[in-house]
Parts: structure tokens; C-alpha cells; sequence
């Protein structure tokens, strides 16, 4: 069960994940709603995303006729001690407070930072002491405030559709609307002008740097889409992308690095790029230095053109969704506007495919852009007056990007 509408729109939505599994109703304690399940071989959870919250339900057919009403009162009319939900705050303080020791997490934290800013969801979150105010009967009725949007339906089985759709409709309420909230793109803080975001830590022996960039406008179409996954593909492919031969294989700066062209979900809409290096602190001014010439003036080695080819008409069967996810697929496709699988015509532009697709991808989306480099490391050991030449360097502290 999918209700079109998510943590975006509804407070304390984000809490329905965890607290889901705790959850029983009116006539079943929670041990017994667990055993009523078990004993009809069905698992169950939650989940909310930006926009969109699920139910799921798995178990063998035959036991749908007797799951029903239980999945019905579940999922209407959950019931929850506040004792649970303080079992998922502790635990989310436990997490919280194992964040800053976490070099590869805060590296993460400071890139989110220089996206979003304010609405970072490292800031935006509430804070320890607010999660301590929350009550369980609040995060019911945002759950309740769900069934104001429209329910759609994935089942996966033997039954027959028509006999289905009476099961369902004889078991849960018809929707009081058919509104759903769409798919929109969260977009990045403008990028101007150069510059770089530090967050020192004199404990750290490596360097978590990141390179972002917002892109233009991008159409969304099967043709532009294949051009940036083909771009991916040669920028950070394993071993034999560009990034990972000439930053650790040639001059061995970084035990990690990679990097991405992430389009938007809607058409027409800014994208943006992103790369990383994990290095020893020592090293972080050279490997800054090779990232930005990599970006500047992309290396062309138009031999690697038919093992990107390949891995992408291999990738078409690789990454078809699982057969209980179709339906799901196809009805998200559906939102985003597709008629048809996006597959059908990408295959074909996958075998046409030519090098200069992708070096005009590069030049149209990548070359000569504002960049934002965030570095998370020990900056006493990284050389100040070099860095500079990147960009203005902004000193942050770690309450500036997260709070606790």
C-alpha cells in the first residue's frame, strides 16, 4: 500500500519507519499481533520517503483472506506505547553521538552542507532535546493524516484481478482523495563563484574532500540520459575510470575516489556533479590539485569507448527491477510522465553510442562551472596558501553543518 504523500509534507512522517514494527491494534497486544502473522507466514514494515508512504506485506497467498482484516486495523488504526517510541529516540541519540567520530560520515555532512545549507537535513532535523517532546499519539495521527491522499495498490500473485480488486475493496475505505504529492526536485544552494568550505579536525589522519557543482537545465530525455550515464561510466567505473587511474593508480594520492553527474527527477530541471577523494592529510593539496585539472581538462582515452558501450546494454538486464517491484516501477514511470520503459529506446542509443557523446557532455554540463570544495581533515597539515588558489576558504565549525 503506497499513500501518495510523504516526510516533506507531514511532521514526525520520518518516525513511521521504526515505529511501525511496534505498532499493534485494539484487539491485538503487539506479541500477539506478531504471533497472529508469524503464524500466516507474513512479514511486514513501513517506510516514509520524501513523498511517498508504503506498507508492505509479504507471505504466501493463501493466507490473504485471513490477513486482511488484521492489515486493515493495522495500518487504520494503529495503536503504540510511548515506552517504544523512546526505545527509537535512545537509539537515535546513540547514532547522533557516534556521528562526529565518524571522518567518512561528517565529510558527507559538510557536502550536504555546501547543497543545502540551512535545509541541510543534517540541520534541519530535530534536535535531541526535541526529540525528547515528541509523543507517540503525534507521529499516529501524522500517520492518520496520510489516508488524505491517494492509496495505490501493488500485489504480487496467482489471484485473479478482478477477484483481487473485490478483496480490497471489500477490506479498506476508498480513497478520500486522489491527490499525491508529486515528485519534485530538492535544488541545490547557487553556486557564484569558487570557494571552500573547511571543517578542522585535529584528530583526523585523512582527508574527506568533496567537489561540487550545480549543471544546466537537463531535458531528461533517453538520448541526453544515456550521454550522462556514459559520462559516469568513464569518469568512475571501478578501476578503469579516469578518476581512479590518474588520482590513485598513476600517483597513488587517495585510497578512494569517484565521482557522478546525478540528474533531477523532474525535466528541464538543474542537475548537479560531484566527486570526492579520501586521502592521508598530507597528500590532500595534491589531490585537490589533480580533482581540479581532471575537471578542467578532461583526459581523452576514446579506446575505453566500447567497454563503456558494453556495460551499459549489459547494465539494462542488471539493473531490471525485481519482480515484486514492477508494478512499483511502472506506476512511479507513470508519474514522471513515461508512456513506455525509457529501456526500450536507451538500448539502441547505447549501441550508436560515440566518444564524442560523451566529451560533448563533459564541455555542455561540467567544464568551466563554479565549484564548491568541502574538506573535512586536520587543517593544520594541509598548506593553507595552496588551497587558497582554488577559492575563498570559508572556516566552519561542526555545529555550523549538524545539530545534535
Amino acid at each position: 500500500m503506497e499513500r501518495g504523500v510523504g516526510t516533506d509534507s507531514i511532521k514526525n512522517l520520518e518516525f513511521t519507519n521504526q515505529l511501525f514494527n511496534f505498532c499493534y491494534t485494539k484487539d491485538l497486544s503487539r506479541d500477539q499481533l506478531k504471533k497472529e502473522f508469524a503464524l500466516l507466514g507474513i512479514s511486514y514494515y513501513a517506510f516514509s520517503s520524501n513523498n511517498r508512504t508504503s506498507f508492505v506485506f509479504e507471505g504466501p497467498e493463501s493466507s490473504i483472506q485471513k490477513a486482511l482484516p488484521i492489515i486493515k486495523e493495522l495500518v487504520y488504526n494503529p495503536k503504540v506505547d510511548q515506552s517504544a517510541l523512546k526505545t527509537i529516540v535512545d537509539g537515535m541519540k546513540t547514532n547522533r553521538s557516534a556521528e562526529t567520530k565518524n571522518p567518512d560520515g561528517m565529510g558527507k555532512t559538510l557536502l550536504y552542507y555546501a547543497m543545502k545549507g540551512k535545509y541541510s537535513e543534517y540541520l534541519s532535523r530535530i534536535t535531541e532535546k526535541g526529540l525528547d517532546t515528541v509523543k507517540a499519539e503525534r507521529i499516529l495521527e501524522s500517520i492518520k493524516k496520510t489516508e488524505n491522499y491517494a492509496t495505490t495498490y501493488h500485489f504480487v500473485g496467482n489471484i485473479n484481478q478482478n477477484e483481487l480488486i473485490t478483496m480490497l475493496s471489500n477490506s479498506f475505505s476508498a480513497d478520500k482523495s486522489r491527490n499525491k504529492v508529486p515528485y519534485l526536485d530538492e535544488l541545490n544552494q547557487p553556486i557564484s563563484k569558487n570557494k571552500i568550505l573547511v571543517v578542522n579536525d585535529k584528530k583526523a589522519v585523512q582527508s574527506q574532500i568533496y567537489f561540487l557543482m550545480n549543471t544546466p537545465n537537463f531535458s531528461g530525455e533517453p538520448k541526453d540520459e544515456v550521454y550522462a550515464e556514459a559520462f559516469n561510466s568513464y569518469m568512475s567505473d571501478g578501476f578503469s575510470g579516469i578518476l581512479m587511474q590518474e588520482i590513485r593508480e598513476y600517483r597513488s594520492l587517495a585510497y578512494a575516489t569517484g565521482g557522478s553527474f546525478i540528474s533531477p527527477i523532474e525535466k528541464n530541471k538543474p542537475g548537479f556533479f560531484y566527486s570526492y577523494v579520501g586521502c592521508q592529510v598530507d597528500k590532500s593539496n595534491d589531490a585537490i590539485s589533480v580533482m581540479d585539472s581532471i575537471l578542467d581538462n578532461l583526459p581523452k582515452k576514446p579506446e575505453r569507448l566500447q567497454m563503456i558501450k558494453a556495460g551499459l546494454i549489459n547494465s539494462l538486464s542488471a539493473s531490471y527491477p525485481n519482480f515484486r517491484n514492477i508494478s512499483a516501477a511502472i506506476s512511479s514511470g507513470r508519474e514522471m510522465g513515461h508512456t513506455e520503459s525509457p529501456r526500450l529506446k536507451k538500448y539502441e542509443i547505447y549501441k550508436n553510442l560515440t566518444f564524442d557523446n560523451i566529451t560533448s557532455f563533459y564541455e555542455q554540463n561540467i567544464l568551466n562551472r563554479p565549484i564548491v570544495i568541502t574538506i573535512y581533515g586536520n587543517m593544520k597539515k594541509i598548506d593553507q596558501k595552496k588551497l587558497s588558489k582554488f577559492g575563498e576558504v570559508q572556516k566552519l565549525k561542526v555545529n555550523d553543518i549538524r545539530v545534535d
